[in-house]
């Protein structure tokens, strides 16, 4: 069972009506929690109006007094105050978790903070750095794409060159920039106009429109087995540490949560990026493809899978959805979510997954 905390979109292409369809066609249960209210289409966002925060709570008292939710998806927050109820709610729904011996919750960040028409589904543009300081330290996965990515990045002043990183790079540094511990960085089809020297992440696979490719970087913490073992490392690299530590402070951004990155990270952490290849549908447009991406990652963890593998069921199953994609508006296409369910378990071969080497990083 998962519970999706996001807004309601009008045509019925994204928001929390395709996360229910994505749920539904993967025999998962999905309560909602509406956040806000939209009147749009595949065109354009004509307006957003937030719910009242009471109501808001009383949907997440009803949904989380009788259910007992596996994960969590966070689509649409909008407001400040929206953001901090939800974070503190999920925060103390864990503690009694802990308390009582259960597993806490899992959390699936989608970072729509601007709709594919470029409408903002933020209340201020300014107010993104606080929705990042409060979700991130609950989240168990983000899944940006790369204009989602490079909207974060300024958010919080890193000064990086974005031409100089490719996709495995990006995704590293997404993952400690928000201190999170996996980020699914997703393809997309990248504007011609935005292969820029100030703007573009220079990616020859992304470039190829035959397919498209996704980064999943997940972090785990060393042992202390590890971490002792590169002691002596640690000591050579104490002459440099001074001038390492400037560079990072220009590279990171600031805050509670999304804090500087320290210069021993590395040493702490290991990192685990996987490169998740299919097939790119040639001149489609999706509606709502973000949504379902995330919403499709909860349900496989609810599902017990662990991250690697849902996020490798969720590309194999999005690739069905665009592939029978129909006909919805003037602008994109919709995802067929009952067919792509259908087919999922004969798309074994059309995912080409990597492992790479981050040491080299």
């Amino acid at each position: 069972k998962i519970v999706s905390i996001a807004g309601s979109d009008s045509c019925g292409g994204a928001g929390i009506q395709v996360d229910v369809k994505t749920a539904t066609s993967l025999c998962c249960h999905c309560c909602t929690v509406i956040t806000v209210i939209t009147a749009q289409n595949t065109v354009e966002v004509k307006s957003i109006v937030a719910l009242d925060e009471k109501l808001i709570h009383e949907q997440l008292e009803c949904v989380f007094n009788d259910i007992e939710i596996d994960v969590v998806k966070l689509g649409v927050l909008y407001s400040k105050n929206i953001v901090t109820l939800v974070c503190n709610y999920i925060k103390e729904i864990n503690e009694k978790r802990k308390k009582g011996n259960k597993k806490e919750l899992l959390v699936v960040f989608d970072p729509v903070f601007v709709a594919g028409s470029g409408a903002m589904l933020i209340e201020n543009e300014e107010y993104a750095k606080f929705v990042l300081n409060k979700i991130c330290p609950i989240t168990t996965i983000i899944t940006p794409n790369f204009y989602e990515c490079k909207f974060i990045l300024q958010t919080l002043q890193c000064n990086v060159n974005m031409e100089q990183l490719n996709s495995v790079k990006l995704s590293k540094l997404l993952v400690n920039v928000l201190n999170i511990n996996a980020c699914l960085l997703k393809s997309c089809n990248i504007v011609e106009k935005d292969i820029t020297t100030d703007t573009a992440i220079a990616i020859t696979e992304q470039e190829n429109k035959e397919y498209a490719v996704d980064h999943l970087c997940i972090r785990k913490k060393k042992t202390n087995k590890e971490i002792n073992g590169n002691e002596n490392k640690n000591e050579n690299k104490k002459e440099n540490e001074n001038e390492k530590e400037n560079e990072n402070e220009n590279k990171i951004g600031t805050g509670n949560h999304v804090n500087k990155l320290d210069v021993s990270t590395n040493d702490i952490y290991s990192y685990d990026v996987y490169k998740l290849k299919t097939k790119r549908e040639p001149g489609v447009d999706i509606h709502g493809t973000g949504c379902s991406v995330a919403t499709s990652i909860a349900c496989f963890l609810a599902k017990k899978y662990d991250l690697l593998q849902a996020c490798i069921k969720a590309k194999k199953y999005i690739y069905n959805c665009i592939k029978n994609g129909y006909d919805l508006g003037q602008r994109s296409k919709g995802l067929h979510h009952l067919k792509a369910s259908q087919e999922l378990e004969n798309t074994e071969d059309q995912v080409d997954i990597t492992k790479i080497n981050v040491d080299i990083l």
